[in-house]
This record gives structure tokens, C-alpha cells and sequence, in this order.
């Protein structure tokens, strides 16, 4: 008993003490205070906030304690702290308890004559940044480094920033962090020269629980840039993408999600809005579960082939796969042996007029694949196959299709209309949604707990082919309230 009430009272003791300080942009005051309040000090290094970042004193802030930044950070104004970076946080807080930049009120204005916004400096881990708002840098809006490899502990979470115009010469990229332990949530990113997130690293995550779009990335000249970008270095990692909405319509742009690493790459209730000319939705080198995403317009909805991942398992569950060009998924398990695929209860849409394939599975002696429940329509080939995997698959149906296998045969049953109630070709994620006279209704296998709908919802026993029941509320392709507890690594 007496270790715990020594226990809560270090904790009291630890929040009791928690400071709060001020840092405001140089020009808006003459004189440097002590950091320990809002507005300008009345004299030199009194009660007052600190002038810039280069007035920022590190040793006095500890972990727990919070930064207030305010005020309009522009180059343009003398508010930058040189002429590389406009705002360092050269300082760390302690695991489980970081220290918080509240940036709601400021402004960073790098007025395209600087290149970066805000820097953490090599190393510096444990911190958190609340609501910046960027523009006009050339180079980077974060800037974050481990003091070495990607697998170092940085901690360093940024949430809600709205960042936008980060262009200029090399690989303009709005959010770029190396180290293991990253977050970024709620990203409201847009005009970005090359990728919006770059996260290299151990348990990155780029998540939102609320509005949050990446629009118009990769405004360099040629295919360049991806919304969320899960780099390779870190080894064989686990990296989450969850309830990002990229917009990835514009001409010239990349992949919306991707993953260079052998570790498993997790896309979770997300959105990738893509179009004619975008090479894939999803690009992975790794392992990948891909749960309850809707994706519109593109080449390959999920591009594998170049996966080099070790033996492992991949859920592909509750997914619509709508108005793609070339193929659903292409390559999954295509070089790797002793690979678990299970691809269940989503529904494929082909683009009109294309020579799709809608699952294309691939894989060596050693790799199961299961393709079960799901729903293909409107494509040149429903279900295709190569390679000496173990390839199985029931519960399926499909319609309006050319061809509907080739080499892979699994179960599936040959309907006419699946009576969507968006009709043969759904305009968004509701529209997948079915009749309640649809075929589908209590046609498929009941494959376990695992494989729920596309908004986390039970398909009853025997469940619904596809990814949808009869729906009783209209969710968009913008609004994804499924799940309300972040996936844990």
C-alpha cells in the first residue's frame, strides 16, 4: 500500500509540475522574455514569450511540459530562425510523456525562399505537435531524423496539421521522418512537389479519427509522388495506414499508399480516389493486409511484384476494388514461397471498356491462397492464376464478366445482376450496398469472426457475398466511422 500512494503521488507530483511556455514570432515583439508567458516582455529577459526558436531555451523544458507557439512565422517577415529552417525543436521529452508543441495558434509562412519549415534536429525524440499550420516552403514541412537508423525510438507524433504548397527542386515532401515510432494524425495535406508522408521507420503510423484529405501530390514534372509512403530501411517491420483519404486524381501522380520494406505493410478503412494513369492504389514489397478500404480509378488496385517478404499471412478483407483499368490484385505472393493469403468478401468493379482482371494470384510451391465470398463483375478475366501455389476458393459469384477463370477455378456462382443498390456500376462505397432481393444475401461460406463487411459489420450466418449487407444508413467515400479504436501494432 505504501508503494502505490508513493506511486500516485509521483504522478500527482509529475502533473502538478508539468510547465507550460510561450515561444511567439520575432517580429511581433522588440524584446526576448523568459518564456514563461504569452505576449512581449516589457524588458529583456523578463516575464514575456521567447523571440523564435533561436531564443528557445532547451534546458529549461522537461518532459510533460507544453510549448504554446504563436504568432505568424514568415520568412518573408524576419520571423525564421536562418535561412535553412524557420523552426527548431532541438529538445526531448521521455517515453510516455513527450513534450507538446501547441501550435493551434501559429502560422509558418516560408514565402518560396526557404526550405524548411519545421525541424527536430537528429535524434531528439519523445515530442508532440498539435495543429501547425505550413505553406510555401520549397524543400519540407517536418522535417524528423533519428541519430542513426530508422530503427531508433524517435516517438514523435504530429497531429492535425494542414500543410500545403511544399514545392521546389529534388523531392518536395510535406511530412519526412526517419525513425521508429512515428505518427502522424489527421493530415490535411495538399500541392506537394513529391510525397505528402514519408515515414521510414518501426511502427509508423499515418492514422485520422476525423476529416482529414491528401490532394494533389506530386505536382513535379513526370509520375512523382505518393500520398503515404512507408520507406524500407527500418528491416522487418509493421506499419499502419489507417482512415487516410488520398485524392489522387490529378495527372502525373504516383501510388496513394505504398511500403518499400519486407515487414507487413497494414492499409486499414481508407480511401484511395485515383484515375486513369495511376499506376496502383497499393504498392507493397512486404506481407499486406488490406481491411475495409474503398478504391476508385486506377491501373492495379494492389501491385505485389516485387514482394520480397519472408514467409508470413496477408488479410485482404472487406475491401471495394471499383473502376480499375489493369488488375484488382497482380502479384501477391509472386517470388516468395510459404505465403498465407486469405482474400475474402470484397467486391470487384472493372472499369468499362477495359481488359481488367479482377484477382490475379500468382505465388510458389509452399503459398496457400483462398479467394472466398468475394463478388467480381464487369471485367475481362474474374478470376486468374500462375504459378505452383495451392489455390482454393468458395462462396464466390460473378456476372458481365469475359472470361471467368483462367487457370484458377475456384467455386463461384454465375448471377446475373448482384442488384446493388447503386445499380451495375455503384458511384461510391454505399452504392456496393445490396437490394434487399439481392442473390447475394446469405449466399456465402461463413469463414469466421475475421471476415466482416466493409464497415466492420457482421454478414450474418451464412453471410452476404461481398463486402456489404442491405445498408441502413449512406456512408460516403469521404466518411468512414467503422471502427473508433486505433489499431494497435
Amino acid at each position: 500500500m505504501v508503494r502505490v500512494i508513493a506511486f500516485l503521488l509521483a504522478i500527482a507530483w509529475g502533473q502538478a509540475w508539468a510547465a507550460t511556455w510561450h515561444v511567439i514570432n520575432p517580429s511581433a515583439c522588440a524584446l526576448n522574455g523568459n518564456g514563461t508567458a504569452p505576449g512581449c516582455a516589457s524588458s529583456g529577459g523578463g516575464v514575456g514569450a521567447w523571440r523564435g526558436s533561436a531564443s528557445y531555451v532547451a534546458a529549461s523544458v522537461v518532459a510533460g511540459d507544453t510549448v504554446v507557439v504563436t504568432g505568424n512565422f514568415s520568412f518573408a517577415g524576419g520571423d525564421c530562425q536562418d535561412a535553412s529552417t524557420c523552426f527548431y525543436t532541438l529538445d526531448s521529452g521521455a517515453v510516455g510523456n513527450p513534450i507538446t508543441f501547441d501550435m493551434s495558434a501559429a502560422t509558418f509562412n516560408g514565402n518560396n525562399g526557404i526550405n524548411n519549415a519545421i525541424n527536430t534536429g537528429n535524434g531528439n525524440a519523445n515530442l508532440k505537435f498539435v495543429s501547425p499550420t505550413i505553406s510555401n516552403f520549397n524543400s519540407r514541412g517536418f522535417t524528423i531524423n533519428s541519430a542513426g537508423a530508422a530503427t531508433d525510438a524517435i516517438n514523435i507524433t504530429i497531429e492535425n496539421p494542414t500543410i500545403t504548397n511544399i514545392q521546389g527542386g529534388g523531392t518536395p515532401t510535406a511530412i519526412w521522418g526517419r525513425g521508429s515510432g512515428l505518427t502522424v494524425k489527421n493530415p490535411r495535406i495538399s500541392t506537394v512537389g513529391d510525397d505528402a508522408v514519408w515515414l521510414d521507420g518501426n511502427n509508423a503510423y499515418a492514422d485520422s479519427l476525423n476529416s482529414n484529405l491528401i490532394t494533389n501530390v506530386g505536382t513535379a514534372v513526370g509520375p512523382t509522388g505518393d500520398c503515404v509512403q512507408m520507406s524500407g530501411s527500418g528491416g522487418n517491420d509493421l506499419n499502419t495506414i489507417w482512415k487516410i483519404n488520398c485524392d489522387h486524381r490529378s495527372a502525373d501522380e504516383k501510388q496513394c499508399f505504398v511500403s518499400n520494406t519486407i515487414g507487413k505493410l497494414r492499409v486499414i478503412e481508407s480511401v484511395c480516389l485515383g484515375t486513369t494513369g495511376l499506376p496502383a492504389a497499393v504498392y507493397t514489397d512486404g506481407a499486406i493486409d488490406l481491411l475495409r478500404n474503398y478504391f476508385s480509378g486506377s491501373d492495379h488496385v494492389l501491385d505485389a511484384w516485387n514482394n520480397t517478404a519472408a514467409a508470413g499471412s496477408s488479410l485482404i478483407v472487406g475491401n471495394i476494388f471499383d473502376n480499375f483499368d489493369s488488375r484488382g490484385i497482380s502479384g501477391i505472393g509472386a517470388t516468395v514461397a510459404n505465403q498465407t493469403v486469405s482474400i475474402a468478401h470484397n467486391a470487384f468493379n472493372c472499369a468499362a471498356s477495359s481488359s481488367a482482371q479482377a484477382i490475379v494470384l500468382q505465388g510458389s510451391t509452399g503459398s496457400t491462397f483462398d479467394a472466398s465470398n468475394n463478388v467480381v463483375g464487369n471485367c475481362s478475366v474474374a478470376f486468374a492464376g500462375s504459378g505452383t501455389s495451392t489455390k482454393t476458393g468458395s462462396g464466390n459469384a460473378d456476372y458481365a464478366n469475359v472470361t471467368r477463370f483462367s487457370v484458377f477455378t475456384p467455386s463461384s456462382t454465375l448471377i446475373t445482376d448482384p442488384r446493388f443498390v447503386g445499380g451495375a456500376n455503384p458511384a461510391d462505397a454505399s452504392g456496393f450496398c445490396l437490394a434487399t432481393n439481392s442473390p447475394l444475401l446469405g449466399a456465402g461460406v461463413y469463414l469466421g469472426a475475421w471476415a466482416t463487411g466493409h464497415n466492420n459489420e457482421d454478414l450474418g450466418k451464412p453471410p452476404a457475398i461481398g463486402p456489404r449487407r442491405t445498408c441502413y444508413g449512406r456512408d460516403i467515400v469521404t466518411s468512414r466511422p467503422a471502427v473508433a479504436s486505433r489499431p494497435a501494432n
